[in-house]
């Protein structure tokens, strides 16, 4: 997961991870754990913030599925 890219589309959608965490029905101490590494996403956050923060594919993909060192690899190929 590449929290860095998750906590700038927060920030972008004019969220914070408290209101997020409302929207999706799930306490801010959730939200506050996947930032900090200590727990992934079940479906239901992952299927909540992908609506709630309008996220293309490719935004979903970089911040769910990509570590920040695969972003970099990629870009270097």
């Amino acid at each position: 997961m590449n929290r860095t890219a998750f906590k700038q589309l927060i920030t972008v959608k004019g969220l914070t991870n408290k209101s997020l965490a409302e929207k999706i029905s799930v306490s801010p101490c959730t939200i506050s754990n996947i930032m900090n590494g200590k727990t992934r996403p079940c479906y239901e956050v992952l299927d909540g913030c992908f609506h709630t923060l309008e996220l293309t594919e490719e935004e979903f993909i970089t911040c769910f599925f990509r570590r920040k060192e695969s972003d970099k690899e990629l870009n270097q190929v």
